[in-house]
C-alpha cells in the first residue's frame, strides 16, 4: 500500500472560481454516462492519487518529465499505461500534471507547484485546460498565472493553508 507523501489543494483563481475543482466534477459528470468518461475519470484519480505519492526531490527539473505507470479497469476491461505524468515548466517551481488519452484525443493539463509548510508538503493545483492541436497552447499563460499565485502563497501561506 502506498503512502500520501504531499496534501493537494486545489485554489480558486482571482474572480474565485476554481476551475480544477470544476474539471474535475466534469469529468466525473461524463463518467456517469460514458464509457469513454469513464476512463478520463479513473485516469485523472490514478493520476492525482499518483501526484500525491510523489517526493519533492522526484519532481522534474529543466523541462524533463516525471514517468509513471498507471493501470485502471473500467467496465470489466483494463487500461496500462506508462505515462509521462509530470513535466517541469521551466519556471520554478511550477510543473505540470499531464493525463495523455490518446484514442480519446484527451490531452488534460494540471498546472501545480509544491509547496512544504510546516512539516508537511503540499501540491497546489492551480489551472486545467485540455491541450488540443490547433488551437491555442495556453501552457505558458497558465505556467506565468500558477507561478504568481506561487508567489501569493509564499508571502502568505496561512491565506492557503488552514
Amino acid at each position: 500500500m502506498a503512502i500520501d507523501i504531499a496534501k493537494i489543494i486545489t485554489l480558486p483563481d482571482e474572480t474565485g472560481a476554481n476551475s480544477v475543482d470544476d474539471f474535475i466534477r466534469d469529468v466525473q459528470m461524463e463518467a456517469l454516462s460514458s464509457h469513454e468518461g469513464r476512463v478520463k475519470f479513473q485516469f485523472l484519480r490514478q493520476s492525482l492519487q499518483a501526484l500525491s505519492r510523489v517526493r519533492k526531490s522526484d519532481l522534474p527539473r529543466g523541462g524533463s518529465f516525471y514517468s509513471q505507470d498507471l493501470e485502471i479497469e473500467v467496465d470489466e476491461k483494463s487500461y496500462t499505461r506508462s505515462v509521462k505524468l509530470i513535466k517541469d515548466l521551466s519556471k520554478q517551481p511550477v510543473c505540470e500534471l499531464r493525463i495523455n488519452i490518446r484514442e480519446l484525443d484527451w490531452q488534460a493539463r494540471i498546472t501545480f507547484f509544491p509547496y512544504p509548510y510546516e512539516g508537511q508538503l503540499y501540491y497546489f493545483l492551480c489551472f486545467s485546460f485540455i491541450k488540443r492541436l490547433h488551437e491555442e497552447d495556453l501552457t505558458d499563460i497558465l505556467k506565468l498565472d500558477t507561478y504568481d499565485v506561487y508567489q501569493d502563497v509564499r508571502v502568505n501561506p496561512t491565506k492557503y493553508i488552514k
